[in-house]
Parts: C-alpha cells; structure tokens; sequence
C-alpha cells in the first residue's frame, strides 16, 4: 500500500478505537488497489463489532429530567420486554441508553438498545449478550451492576443499575483537575473495582475518565465493559486495525500487539489518576499513528513535569503503576490500593514524651 493510504487507513483505525464516526463512502474512494480496499472492509467489520460491544457502556448523563418517551428513527418504543421507557438519557451512532421502570424489579434502570437499523448489521449479537452476561457475575459496590440482556428481532439491549450523577470527564470539563489527595481516594475505590473485576476473570480493557461514574453522595462506579473479555483471552491479539479501548490510556505493549491483561487494566488506572491531575496524559496525540509513534520514541511526559506542586508518594505511586515495564507495575489492584491507601492514611499519633 502507499504512504498516503496507510496513514489513511490509520486515521481510520483510530477514530474506530475512539468511536468516532467514519465517512465510509468517502474512505471508499480513497481505496485504490485491492489491498487498502481489503482493510478498509475489515475495519469496517470490526467497527461494526466495536460498536455493538459499547452498547454496554454508553456515555450518558443521569441527572436529565424525565421526559415524554423516545423516538427513534421509525419507531417510538415506549416499552421494551418488560421494562417500561421513561426518557432517553444518551445516544451514540448505534444505539441509545434510557432511563426505563423494571417491573419485575420495581426499580428505575439504564437501557442499552442497539438501534433497529443497525442491528440487522451486527454478524455476532451473541458477543454483546455474552460480555453482559460475564459481568453480571460480578457484584461491587464500586462496579455497575447488570440485571439482564437479551435480544429481539429488532433490537439488543440489556439493562443495568441506574446511577444519578456525572462521569469523572463531565467533572473535569465543569470543575477543572482534581487535588491528590481526592485523585488518590477515587483511586483507591477504582482499585477496589478493578480487583473484583479480576478476580472473576475480566479484563475491563477500557479505564478512563468517561466510564467512571461519581454517584451524587460521592459512590464511584466502574461501568462500560464493553471492551472486556476474559483474563485467560488472548484472541485481542493484532496489529492497530484490532485495538480495542481509548488510545491514550492503553499500555504499551497492547498497541505493539499483546493482549490486554490485568496488568494492562493497572496502567490506564494510572493513567486515569494522571489525567484527573492534569487533563492531560502521558502520552497524547492526534491520532492513533502519533502515539503509537511516541510510544516508540519514548516521548513520556512525567507527571512531575505536567504538575510540579503534586505530593512525591502520588507522583511516585503513578509513575509506577504507568510503567513502560509490566513487571515494574504494581503486580495486582490489590497492591496499587495499598500505597494510595499508606498515602491517603492519616499518619498515626506521635507516643507522648513521659519524661
């Protein structure tokens, strides 16, 4: 392939792992000889996969109020097997999250659908049904809890806790970076999250700042695993057409082409914390080509550098867990917690000099 159409169709592969919108028709028309027109269909299979698996984890908003029911295109759904729609509270290019009543439940819950239209296009339902199905094993405080999934002639969807309150990148935009020590307790409720989440053998494979959620009463909660897949699953294998997650959080050695991994999980933790200092990252470019690139030369930005009044325990606590070295991470969640823990304790009084 050319230069130009390698870049483009890299450009493509980014905006896929960010789940950006792609101009088909015109990436089409750039697709000159047989090979690039052979991976720009590819990437499209994959984007049409990638999509389906967010449907877990749409970025929505919980405190919108109460509206008349939805409408999408060519339907207005006011029930869904037996959940009854209450208003729409998000929506991406290939599905929408509501707020909906459980009546076997008696509670309020988010409703991930997979648009009418677009369901036909997904080769593999079942993969969105199974992710679901393998979080519903874990049960956290810290971790969004699902009730069900299931699919219909139109639609797949599953539905979940609802959690009033605002993602962690919402309280960026709004509230500006966070003090250490704050960044540090969220952390330690991440780490607790995370834990769980590896010990039933899942790897989140997507921490960042838009899946967090902040209760209102101050709960942080782990959603979005839409990315996910068993511990033990290595088929995440693959050159940049095959990433999946958000690029500046992911670790180095999943975009040179290794598996996510628990270890992997602990370095966009330790990216997250960084990027509640500082709203920035590590490693940041335009597109995927550009950190993959800076990834290679090395081109980190230490966090002393991007916040010079931060504590030395937190700088030294990140630095450590977004190591280039797997091995010199912190070796589990558990571990990453106690040294936000030993930073965030309050030190312990003094003996009373008795003389």
């Amino acid at each position: 392939m050319e230069p130009e159409s390698d870049d483009r169709l890299l450009a493509v592969a980014s905006a896929i792992a960010e789940g950006a919108d792609v101009a088909w028709d015109e990436e089409k028309r750039h697709a000159t000889n047989e090979d690039s027109w052979e991976t720009l269909r590819g990437l499209r299979d994959i984007a049409v996969v990638l999509a389906a698996q967010r449907i877990i984890g749409q970025n929505y908003d919980t405190t919108a109020p109460v509206v008349a029911a939805p409408t999408i295109k060519g339907a207005e759904p006011t029930r869904w097997r037996h959940l009854t729609i209450l208003n729409k509270i998000g929506a991406g290019s290939f599905g929408a999250v509501y707020r909906a009543y459980d009546s076997q439940l008696a509670v309020d819950v988010a409703l991930k659908l997979l648009s009418p239209s677009r369901t036909a296009r997904i080769p593999n339902p079942d993969r969105v049904l199974n992710e679901a199905r393998m979080l519903a094993r874990v049960r956290h405080h810290n971790v969004v809890s699902v009730y069900g999934a299931d699919q219909t002639d139109d639609y797949v969807g599953l539905w979940m806790e609802f959690i009033k309150g605002r993602t962690l990148g919402e309280l960026l935009k709004t509230q500006g970076t966070f003090g250490a020590h704050e960044a540090a307790l969220i952390g330690r409720d991440l780490c607790r999250a995370v834990a769980a989440v590896h010990q039933a053998g899942i790897v989140h494979g997507d921490i960042k700042a838009h899946n967090v959620m902040r209760q209102e009463g101050g709960r942080t909660v782990l959603m979005d695993f839409g990315a996910g897949r068993s511990a033990t699953d290595d088929s995440a294998r693959g050159g940049l057409g095959t990433l999946v997650g958000t690029p500046s959080y992911l670790a180095p050695e999943v975009i040179d082409g290794q598996a996510p991994s628990t270890s992997s999980d602990i370095y966009s933790l330790g990216v997250l914390l960084y990027h509640l200092v500082t709203g920035s990252y590590p490693i940041s470019g335009h597109s995927l080509t550009e950190i993959v690139e800076k990834h290679k030369r090395g081109e980190r930005r230490r966090l002393r550098d991007a916040r010079p009044d931060l504590p030395d325990d937190f700088v030294r606590i990140v630095e450590q867990a977004t190591a280039v070295d797997p091995g010199r991470r912190f070796a589990t969640a558990g571990a990453f917690e106690d040294a936000l823990a030993r930073m965030t304790s309050p030190l312990p009084p003094r003996p009373r000099d008795t003389r």
